[in-house]
């Protein structure tokens, strides 16, 4: 049974027992516990992450902050950053020719650079910048601690009124250090765009253009205003995480699978010519095969094999497995992507590097000539696509409209300059 020992007294650990739940029945479990998220102590209350709203419990202030950010991210607002996006590609494509050893530095400025633009309206240094450090630094800690349960103080919250000097308290000293970047990361850019629009010379961006609706400090509730525009904009930063490492998960097969890469570059000459002209956003309808690429780059490696936990607010019986009341609920995305036992009955599918990716050889990408529900086939349908869990009402990824054709666009990008 996938019910685990109960740290405390009180609780448990539940993960999915199957490894493909349907696209039905996860929603609708997740719907019963969406409503409480689990202490998460450290990274929540100690690291300063507690305002941003994927760590905050169901309330008024989620759904106001949520409401704010799905405004600029749903479908339909992201097209407005092509553009930016762009730029800032073509930017990556002259830095990954300048100095292609360090390309994973290259992509993660490029993505910090995006999301500066379009959240606080300002223009990176390309050649090295204060704000996209200071981000990647304040990341640090959801990257160490960012699963529930990893510390043992999110099970004994007593734990955190320690000293540091007490056996065991280290964490209160690493914890003081990370709010410390997590701090500046929120606060320093918000400054700079407020300062600009001080000066009315302020672009156009989430900050500038919420700032803007506030008016006048001495409007009523102002103050609580500026708090939601901060925290909610601070909140994009974790997505321009998530972006580098897909796109570095894509790099990864193309080195393993060089026949994908191949592949990718073949059609996107067909698409644009070779050294004819870079491609843009308008390609992508045409370039099935590298548009599979982003989604078959997020199922091989996930960013975050487990999902952010939940806590059931009532006890439940999910597909025969009883479920207590106050249960940590946590869904495995890789095994929910990731079935090997059906992987298994095809040749070569498995390397040192762990799961195939799966465009190898015999096994055809058919995106555009079956339902999005069967990803690949060979000999039967595997359900492997992983866009039903991102983009789930309930469940989804809010900014992954913006963050899956950042992706794309490094891709074509990429394959445009020569590969690797």
């Amino acid at each position: 049974m996938p019910i685990w020992p109960p740290p405390t007294a009180t609780s448990s650990i539940w993960t999915y027992p199957e490894t493909q739940p349907s696209s039905s029945t996860l929603p609708k479990q997740l719907a019963i516990s969406s409503k409480n998220v689990p202490g998460i102590i450290l990274i929540g209350q100690l690291t300063g992450w507690g305002n941003n709203f994927a760590f905050m419990r169901y309330s008024n202030q989620w759904r106001t902050h949520r409401r704010m950010f799905h405004q600029y991210f749903q479908s339909c607002a992201v097209p407005a950053y092509y553009p930016v996006q762009m730029k800032a590609t073509l930017g990556l494509l002259q830095q990954l020719l300048k100095s292609p050893d360090v390309f994973a530095s290259h992509i993660c400025h490029h993505a910090g650079s995006i999301i500066m633009k379009t959240i606080y309206g300002y223009d990176v240094d390309p050649n090295g910048d204060h704000f996209v450090e200071l981000a990647d630094q304040a990341l640090e800690g959801i990257r160490v601690i960012g699963n529930v349960g990893s510390v043992l103080v999110d099970y004994f919250p007593v734990l955190k009124y320690f000293p540091r000097w007490m056996p065991g308290a280290k964490f209160i000293s690493i914890a003081r250090a990370w709010r410390k970047d997590v701090e500046e990361m929120i606060q320093e850019p918000f400054e700079y765009t407020t300062e600009s629009l001080a000066n009315s010379f302020a672009p156009s961006s989430l900050v500038s253009e919420n700032l803007t609706k506030i008016g006048a400090p001495e409007n009523r509730d102002s103050e609580t205003h500026l708090d939601v525009v901060k925290y909610t904009a601070a909140v994009a930063f974790s997505g321009a995480d998530s972006t580098v490492l897909v796109v570095l998960s894509a790099i990864l097969a193309f080195l393993f699978y060089p026949e994908v890469q191949a592949k990718a570059q073949a059609e996107l000459d067909a698409v644009v010519g070779h050294g004819i002209r870079l491609p843009n956003f308008d390609d992508r309808s045409r370039l099935p095969y590298i548009d599979a690429i982003v989604w078959e780059a997020l199922r091989w490696n996930p960013v975050a094999p487990l999902g952010i936990a939940h806590r059931s607010v009532k006890e439940d019986v999910y597909r025969g497995c009883y479920i207590p009341e106050g249960t940590t609920i946590i869904g495995n995305g890789w095994s929910v992507t990731s079935p090997m036992d059906d992987l298994r009955q095809a040749s070569d599918l498995m390397r040192d590097v762990g799961p195939c990716f799966m465009m190898k050889r015999t096994i055809q990408i058919l995106w555009c000539s079956i339902p999005t529900d069967s990803f690949l086939k060979m000999g039967k349908k595997f359900n492997l696509n992983p866009q039903p869990y991102l983009v789930s009402e309930d469940v989804s990824c809010i900014g992954h409209h913006l963050d899956c054709r950042r992706i794309y666009g490094i891709n074509v990008i990429v394959l445009q300059g020569g590969g690797f």
